[in-house]
C-alpha cells in the first residue's frame, strides 16, 4: 500500500467548487512540541501519539478527494475536450437508411472489420429501431493516425505473455484488458482530468452532475474507441480484444445522470400530507395532483425564458428518455371500480404525455439556445443537427405518432369517450337532481361538508378539468367549489386546490360561452321578444281551441328539446322553460309519444317523460333566479355566469 501524505491548499476564490464533503484540520494556533507554560513530556508524547493515530487513520481511509478538487470550468473543459476528440477521431463514414429487410443487413465479417456498425449505439442516442419501421445503419471508422499510434503503442508490449488461447481463438488475459485500456485512457483524458482506470471500472459515490458529465463522455468515447480498434487489430494479427469492462460503470453513470436530470426539469414529487391534503387515500386524486403540479412546472419554465439544461451530455439524456424503454410503468392498481379505472387509464396517459411534453420542450429549448453564430463543422453544430434529426425522426405506435406526448395523448382520448356512458351509469340520479343536492349543501354551509354528498359525487374530485365529460363540467365544478369552500373554512386549503377550483371554474364558464354563442348564432330574436312571441301565439291558438305547436313558426326553438338543463346557459333557462311548457301541453292534447330526440335525452336522465324534465327546468330556472337575489341582496357586481 502506498501511503502519501496530501496538503491541500483553499481553493481559488473564482472557481465555482464542486463538492460538499467536509475536511478536518487543525486549529491555526496549534502547536506540536512541548507546552510553553510548563507542559509535561508525558503529555506532549501522548498528544503527538494522538496525532499519529489519527493521520494514519486519515490515510488508510479510501478516498476521492481528486474528484471533489476542481471547479466546474475545468470539469467542463475537460468534458469539452473528450467530446472534442470523439468527434475528430471517431469519423461517420456513411450514413444511409434502409428498410429491416434490406440484404445489406446481413454485411459479412470482412466489411465489418474495416467500418464498425454503429447501429447500436445510434440507437442508444438518436434513433429508435423497431420492426416495422426504417432504420438508420451508420458506418464509423477509426482515425487512422490515431489508429496506427495506438497499435504501435500496443505492439510494444510483450503481446504473447499478455494473452492465451481459448477454443482455438488467442484472447488477451486480464493484464493485457488492463493494458489496452490504459493506453486508451492515455489517448482521451485530457491532462490532469480525474478519470483513472481504478475510477472508471467502480464510479465513485456521490459524483456532482458536472462529474458524472465528464464520466458519461468518456464512457461514450472509449466504447466507440475500443470497438473501432478491435475490429482494425483483428484484421492484422487475428486476437480478440474486445473487453467491455467500462459497461458497469457506464451504467451506473448513466443512471445516476438520468435521475439528475429528470428531476432538475421535472422536480422532486412532494408526496407529503401537507402538499396533497388528504389526497392519499386515493391514486387517481394523486395521479391528478401530479399532472397539475407538471402543468405549473411546464409553465414555470416556459416563462422562466432560459433552458434548464446546461450540456449536450444532459440533452443526449433528455434524449435517452424519449426512448420507449424509459417510459413510466406504474403497477395498475387493484380492484378498482369501473368508472374509477376509466380514470385511472386517462391519468396514467395524460401524466405521461404531461411528462413527454415537458421533456421535449427542455431539449427543444436548450438546442435553440445553443444554435447560434455556431461556425458549420464544429462538434456542437453537428451535435444539434445530429439531436435534431434524430427527434424528427422518432415515431410511436401503429399510427406513427412524432412525439411520445402526441402518441400518450391519442391514447386519452379513447378513455374519455368511454367515461361519459360510465359516469351516466354510475350516478344513480338526473344531472338537475344531482345538482339541486349540491344547492343544499351550499345553503346550509358551513354545516354539512364534502363528506355529507352522496359518494358517488365525489368522483369529480378525482379528475382534471380537460378529461371530464362537458355535460359534467357544471356539476363537476359545484362539487369543487363546496369542497373548497370547506377547506378555506377548515384552514387546511393549498394552493394547487385553489388552482384546481378556478381550472374548472374556467373551464365551466368556457363551455357555457360556446353554449351561448351556439345559440345566439341559431335564434333569430333575443330572449324576451321570444317570450312575448311564445306566450302570445300560445294564447292565440289554445283560444281557438287548436293545439299550439311551436315548431311551425319557431322551428329554431327546437334546439332546447335537445339540451338539459345543465347545458342551457343561465340567461336562456326561461326561455327553455317556456318551450318545454308548451311542448307539453302540445303531446298532452294529442296523446302523443314523446319524440326521439327528447326521449333520447331523458333517458340519460333517467327521465321518462317531458313532465319530468320540463319540471328539471322549473328548478334549474328557479335556482337562477335565487342566485341572481342572493347577488342583487349582496350588491355584488360579479358576472353571474362567473356563479357557479
Amino acid at each position: 500500500m502506498n501511503l502519501h501524505f496530501r496538503l491541500s491548499l483553499p481553493p481559488d476564490s473564482s472557481g465555482k467548487k464542486t463538492f460538499t464533503q467536509k475536511k478536518t484540520f487543525l486549529p491555526k494556533n496549534k502547536k506540536l512540541g512541548r507546552q510553553v507554560n510548563g507542559g509535561h513530556h508525558s503529555s506532549t508524547v501522548a498528544s503527538m501519539l494522538t496525532l499519529f493515530i489519527l493521520i494514519s487513520i486519515l490515510l488508510l481511509q479510501p478516498s476521492h478527494a481528486d474528484d471533489y478538487e476542481y471547479t466546474v470550468d475545468q470539469l467542463n473543459a475537460w468534458r469539452d475536450e473528450i467530446r472534442q476528440f470523439r468527434h475528430d477521431n471517431v469519423i461517420v463514414a456513411m450514413t444511409v437508411d434502409v428498410p429491416p429487410g434490406d440484404p445489406i443487413w446481413e454485411i459479412d465479417l470482412e466489411m465489418e472489420k474495416q467500418l464498425f456498425i454503429r447501429s447500436e449505439e445510434f440507437k442508444e442516442r438518436n434513433q429508435i429501431l423497431r420492426d416495422g419501421e426504417e432504420r438508420v445503419l451508420t458506418y464509423v471508422k477509426l482515425d487512422e493516425e490515431l489508429q496506427s499510434r495506438l497499435y504501435n503503442k500496443f505492439l510494444e508490449y510483450d503481446v504473447a505473455s499478455l494473452s492465451y488461447f481459448n477454443d482455438f481463438t488467442q484472447a488477451l488475459t486480464c493484464e493485457g484488458y488492463d493494458v489496452l485500456a490504459n493506453l486508451l485512457i492515455a489517448e482521451i483524458v485530457p491532462e490532469g482530468a480525474p478519470l483513472t482506470l481504478e475510477r472508471l471500472k467502480k464510479l465513485p459515490e456521490d459524483l456532482s452532475l458536472d462529474l458524472l458529465d465528464l464520466y458519461w463522455e468518456f464512457y461514450e468515447t472509449i466504447a466507440l474507441v475500443q470497438k473501432l480498434f478491435d475490429l482494425y487489430v483483428q484484421g492484422i494479427i487475428q486476437i480478440d480484444m474486445t473487453d467491455c469492462w467500462y459497461e458497469k460503470g457506464k451504467a451506473k453513470c448513466e443512471k445516476q445522470l438520468m435521475e439528475m436530470v429528470l428531476q432538475a426539469i421535472f422536480e422532486p414529487t412532494d408526496t407529503g400530507l401537507q402538499r396533497f391534503g388528504n389526497a392519499l387515500e386515493h391514486p387517481n386524486i394523486l395521479m391528478r395532483v401530479e399532472r397539475q403540479r407538471i402543468l405549473d412546472r411546464f409553465k414555470q419554465l416556459r416563462d422562466s425564458g432560459v433552458s434548464i439544461l446546461s450540456s449536450f451530455t444532459q440533452a443526449n439524456i433528455c434524449m435517452q428518455a424519449l426512448h420507449e424503454k424509459y417510459h413510466h410503468t406504474s403497477s395498475q392498481p387493484r380492484r378498482l371500480p369501473r368508472h374509477e379505472m376509466v380514470i385511472y387509464r386517462i391519468h396514467s396517459a395524460g401524466l405521461m404525455a404531461q411528462r413527454m411534453g415537458l421533456l421535449r420542450f427542455a431539449l427543444l429549448r436548450f438546442l435553440d439556445e445553443k444554435d447560434h453564430n455556431l461556425p458549420p463543422g464544429c462538434w456542437e453544430k453537428d451535435e444539434i443537427d445530429t439531436l435534431r434529426r434524430g427527434l424528427e425522426r422518432l415515431r410511436y405506435g401503429d399510427n406513427q405518432h412524432s412525439s411520445l406526448d402526441e402518441w400518450y395523448h391519442a391514447k386519452v382520448a379513447p378513455y374519455k369517450v368511454r367515461l361519459a356512458p360510465v359516469l351516466e351509469k354510475y350516478l344513480p340520479l338526473d344531472m338537475e337532481t344531482h345538482l339541486k343536492k349540491i344547492d343544499l349543501e351550499l345553503e346550509i354551509f358551513p354545516n354539512g361538508g364534502v363528506d355529507d354528498l352522496k359518494h358517488e359525487l365525489r368522483v369529480f374530485l378525482q379528475l382534471c378539468p380537460d378529461d371530464v365529460p362537458r355535460k359534467y363540467l357544471k356539476l363537476a365544478e359545484k362539487v369543487h367549489f363546496l369542497s373548497l369552500r370547506h377547506s378555506i373554512l377548515d384552514g387546511t386549503v393549498t394552493d394547487p386546490e385553489k388552482s384546481l377550483y378556478l381550472a374548472f371554474h374556467t373551464a365551466a364558464l368556457s363551455y357555457r360561452k360556446e353554449q351561448t354563442c351556439m345559440l345566439e348564432n341559431l335564434l333569430t330574436r333575443d330572449i324576451k321578444t321570444y317570450l312575448a312571441e311564445v306566450a302570445f301565439e300560445f294564447k292565440k291558438t289554445t283560444d281557438k281551441g287548436v293545439p299550439f305547436d311551436f315548431t311551425e313558426l319557431f322551428p329554431e326553438l327546437g334546439i332546447f328539446l335537445e339540451l338539459r338543463p345543465c347545458e342551457v346557459p343561465p340567461q336562456y333557462l326561461e326561455l327553455a322553460e317556456k318551450v318545454h311548457s308548451v311542448h307539453t301541453e302540445y303531446l298532452k292534447s294529442h296523446d302523443m309519444q314523446v319524440p326521439d330526440a327528447l326521449t333520447m335525452v331523458t333517458q340519460l336522465d333517467e327521465m321518462n317523460n317531458p313532465a319530468e324534465l320540463f319540471s328539471a327546468f322549473q328548478r334549474a330556472g328557479k335556482s337562477y333566479t335565487q342566485t341572481v337575489e342572493r347577488i342583487s341582496a349582496n350588491q355584488l357586481t360579479w358576472d353571474i355566469e362567473s356563479y357557479p
